[in-house]
């Protein structure tokens, strides 16, 4: 995931580290850090560019002071089985975590003190997190193939869930104006809704990747959503076409983006 800012990179290894990348010379800054017991699956950066957090199977989230590249405090024990995906609030505030016990855990962030949160969550693992820009909706996807919504404030559960998926759903995110979200399912389908009332809510499909959509992501204005597949392919939809129909632009593959 992108540092605040744009210029800098950090990626978490099965290799049990994580590491900060410059993202015009593709070197990486500083050491790796180095902690985890296991393989480090989910990493979250704070707002103000200060903090990442990470997690994985060993079921610790650690958190790292991204100057100096050295740990500032561990929750030892968050999820049952591991932690699959970490988001902090918009406002830095709370970090909260998804593990594959299918919940879904708060913690104050400065201090890593647990906070309460949502009573219940999926019936499989808690694969990905996204809030909305203003801070006012949680969205959670899970193994289970649905997708919740979570008032921040209440922790109760909003709306009806998004269950158009089969299982493993591995992107998850807002646009920046939060009226639409983007998801991308293990059987390599991206799902883009438009947000509205329950009963005006709209959804498109796309079809591109031959497996799995590991990871989504919209460009800064909302124009553009790209999403990412284990077929080492790569596709960038356009969200608001001329038609009010959001349309496929273009898609590589690794081999043809290192030519």
């Amino acid at each position: 995931m992108f540092v605040p800012g744009g210029k800098q990179l950090v990626t978490a290894s099965l290799e049990k580290t994580a590491a900060v990348w410059d993202v015009e010379s593709g070197k990486q800054v500083g050491q790796r850090m180095t902690g985890h017991a296991d393989q480090v699956l989910c990493a979250a950066v704070s707002p103000d560019g200060r903090i990442l957090a990470t997690g994985g199977l060993d079921a610790s989230i650690r958190l790292w002071d991204m100057d100096q590249r050295r740990a500032i405090r561990t929750i030892a024990i968050s999820h049952q089985g591991g932690v699959r995906s970490l988001v902090f609030s918009p406002d830095g505030s709370r970090l909260v975590s998804g593990g594959f016990d299918g919940a879904i855990r708060v913690w104050v962030a400065a201090s890593g003190e647990p906070r309460p949160g949502p009573a219940k969550s999926h019936a499989g693992g808690v694969m990905r997190l996204a809030f909305k820009r203003d801070g006012s909706l949680l969205a959670s996807a899970g193994s289970d193939g649905a997708i919740r919504f979570w008032n921040p404030l209440t922790w109760k559960q909003e709306g009806k869930p998004f269950d158009e998926f089969q299982r493993d759903i591995g992107g998850l995110a807002f646009s920046p104006d939060g009226k639409q979200l983007a998801a991308g399912g293990w059987d390599g389908v991206v799902r883009l809704w438009n947000l509205g009332p329950e009963d005006e809510i709209t959804g498109k499909v796309f079809r591109y990747h031959k497996n799995q959509v590991w990871q989504v992501a919209f460009s800064p204005d909302g124009t553009s959503l790209a999403s990412v597949g284990w077929d080492e392919t790569m596709g960038l939809w356009d969200t608001k076409s001329s038609n009010g129909k959001p349309g496929f632009r273009s898609g590589i593959g690794w081999s043809d983006s290192m030519e």
